[in-house]
C-alpha cells in the first residue's frame, strides 16, 4: 500500500499524521486537493486537516487528536537536553591512574605467567601439528588453553562507558 501522507507539504503535519495513523487512527481519503481526513475508530470521529498547512497548524491537529482519543503526538515544549548543572561524580585521572598501578601491582604477575603459559601452549600446540605421528596430543594442549584462558578472562575488569554530559560512568 502507498504512503496516504505523501501529498502533505510540510514533515511536521506528516509527522503527527503518520503517528495517529500507527497509533490506531484511519485514513479516511482527501476531501478535496488539499485536505485529508482521519476517523477515530472507536467513536466514528473524524478530523479534516489541510495538506498545505499554514504556519503551526499541525499543533492544532496534534491537540484535536489527543482531545478526541487521548493519544499523544506531539509533545508541547522542546526536545533539548536539559540545562540542569553538572555534578560531578569524583573522578579524576590521578586516582585511575592509581587504582591501575594498585591493581598491575597486585594481579599484573600472575596475568604476565598466564599469558606466557597460554602462549607456550599454543607454540606446543604447533608442534604437534606439524608432527603428525602426535597429533593425539593436541586435544589434551587445548584443554589446558582452554584452562588458561579461563583463569584470564577472571582478570577481566569491564570498563564502564564514560558520559561527558554527566562526567559520570
Amino acid at each position: 500500500m502507498s504512503d496516504p501522507t505523501r501529498g502533505i507539504t510540510c514533515p511536521d503535519m506528516r509527522r503527527v499524521v503518520r503517528e495517529a495513523l500507527h497509533k490506531g487512527w484511519e485514513w479516511d481519503g482527501w476531501t478535496g486537493t488539499t485536505h485529508a481526513r482521519i476517523v477515530w475508530p472507536p467513536t466514528g470521529d473524524a478530523l479534516t486537516f489541510g495538506a498545505t498547512p499554514s504556519l503551526a497548524s499541525w499543533k492544532s491537529l496534534a491537540t484535536d487528536i489527543h482531545r478526541v482519543s487521548g493519544i499523544t503526538v506531539w509533545r508541547k515544549g522542546n526536545h533539548k537536553r536539559s540545562r540542569k548543572p553538572v555534578s560531578r561524580s569524583g573522578f579524576t585521572i590521578e586516582r585511575a591512574k592509581a587504582e591501575q598501578a594498585q591493581w598491575h601491582q597486585s594481579f599484573g604477575n600472575t596475568v604476565e605467567e598466564l599469558v606466557d603459559a597460554r602462549d607456550r601452549l599454543i607454540a606446543r600446540c604447533r608442534e604437534l601439528a606439524q608432527d603428525r605421528g602426535t597429533l593425539r596430543n593436541i586435544p589434551t594442549v587445548l584443554d589446558h588453553i582452554a584452562a588458561v584462558e579461563a583463569q584470564l578472562r577472571e582478570f577481566h575488569q569491564p570498563v564502564e562507558p564514560f558520559d561527558p554530559f554527566t562526567l559520570r560512568h
